[in-house]
């Protein structure tokens, strides 16, 4: 069962992951920009996830659990 999104558009999270290439954002304030169009990944399988914005301006999507409300 998907649960609802839990982030709103425009939104700041703080981003935690364990990809070794975005390892180094860990601890950072993020800004969630808006769910991703579920035609685009399987959300019955990894749950929700989101278009995020990191401090340096690149946009990268994130799993619901790398983002933490603040």
């Amino acid at each position: 069962m998907i649960l609802d999104f839990e982030f709103k558009n425009m939104t700041n999270a703080i981003f935690t992951t364990t990809q070794s290439d975005l390892i180094k954002y860990n601890g950072s304030v993020v800004l969630v920009l808006c769910p991703l169009n579920e035609n685009e990944y399987d959300r019955e399988d990894v749950g929700n996830m989101y278009k995020i914005r990191l401090f340096n301006g690149d946009e990268i999507d994130a799993f619901e659990d790398e983002l933490e409300i603040i």
